[in-house]
């Protein structure tokens, strides 16, 4: 006899990426951490504002990546339907090329929130402050919308590369005060 599964255990593998996501999120959004930011910026440090930034992002990133095979589906069902007369390699091409093209644009973005005084202004306006976590919140789904276009199977590495260009930019911005 086949055994039933526990009412509790969830269907889905990956439902626990949308809980951390939920719970990294609302972490770093909390009035805690948004007045310790605060305190931070008005010494000018940006670079924990970057790292908090990075967190909403990779919380952004988990849900994107739960949904993997359905984003894989859709993309490869837009590109013929988008591209009917090329070639299998030239659609793979074209979403290689679009994947790159967003990440760019997401790495650009986050230099933006490493400057002190946008972010000083952000923090105040509570409106603003609000808009802007959920616009990176949203930027790191679709960053991972681009992982997954360019690594498939591979495509959570892309939190172990975002990190790494994050904190790269970080270094990068500590290095010409650290003299």
């Amino acid at each position: 006899m086949k055994s039933q599964p526990h009412a509790m255990v969830p269907a889905n593998r990956h439902s626990w990426r949308y809980i951390l996501s939920a719970v990294l999120f609302m972490a770093m959004v909390s009035p805690p951490v948004k007045q310790w930011l605060i305190l931070s910026e008005e010494d000018h440090l940006s670079s924990l504002q970057a790292i908090v930034y990075l967190i909403i992002s990779i919380a952004g990133m988990l849900p994107g990546f739960s949904l993997q095979p359905k984003i894989l589906e859709f993309a490869t069902g837009f590109s013929q339907a988008l591209l009917q007369n090329d070639s299998d390699e030239r659609r793979v091409a074209y979403l290689h090329r679009t994947a790159v093209i967003i990440l760019i644009i997401s790495m650009i973005a986050s230099l933006l929130w490493t400057n002190s005084a946008l972010n000083q202004f952000v923090d105040l306006h509570r409106g603003l402050y609000v808009e802007a976590n959920l616009l990176v919140y949203i930027m790191g789904f679709v960053t991972s919308i681009a992982w997954i276009l360019l690594l498939k199977r591979y495509a959570l590495y892309g939190i172990l590369f975002t990190s790494t260009m994050m904190m790269m930019m970080i270094a990068n911005l500590l290095a010409s005060h650290s003299f």
